[in-house]
């Protein structure tokens, strides 16, 4: 199994109870807000689960936080930090990335790790300038893509989308 896979495995979930929207719950402007726990916050199936440490300033100055990223069936995705010393939860956030399930991929870009998140858009959540960042690419929709590194391009992206390589 590829270490992707080990990592950030779709996950089929168990049906789990669906709750009220919550007032953690994300707008429909699509912006981050914080839950008030994360079994409040699963407002609907899971379809995709991925960790990842990703260095944000904001909450860790000297190493690399674990964000648990969950993408939900309702078109919704869940980050959560994972506190590395007891596994406590916290600082669960929403964040509406489209209509269809988010698929979750770890990646690298520029040499440090991200996450992409394929759902009616491709979202990238990487660090720039020290602060995590949630950011849609500007292209056409990919409904998978990975790393690629060649002489030409070090730093790339193959994806797919439809039938098409891009």
């Amino acid at each position: 199994m590829r270490q992707s896979d080990r990592s950030c495995h779709l996950a089929r979930a168990r049906q789990y109870s669906h709750h009220t929207q919550s007032p953690g719950t994300s707008s429909s402007h699509g912006t981050v807000q914080p839950a008030d726990s994360l079994q409040q916050a699963l407002t609907a199936p899971p379809s995709s689960i991925c960790l990842a440490e990703i260095f944000d300033t904001s909450i860790d100055k000297n190493r690399p936080t674990m964000f648990l990223n969950i993408g939900l069936s309702n078109g919704v995705l869940l980050r959560t930090v994972v506190d590395p010393v007891d596994g406590s939860l916290s600082d669960t956030r929403l964040r509406f990335l489209g209509a269809k399930p988010p698929k979750l991929v770890r990646s690298t870009i520029h040499g440090s790790p991200s996450v992409m998140a394929f759902s009616g858009r491709t979202w990238l959540l990487y660090t720039y300038q020290d602060m995590l960042q949630t950011q849609p690419l500007i292209y056409d929709t990919l409904e998978y893509a990975w790393n690629l590194s060649a002489s030409m391009c070090p730093d790339g992206l193959i994806g797919i989308s439809g039938n098409t390589l891009r």
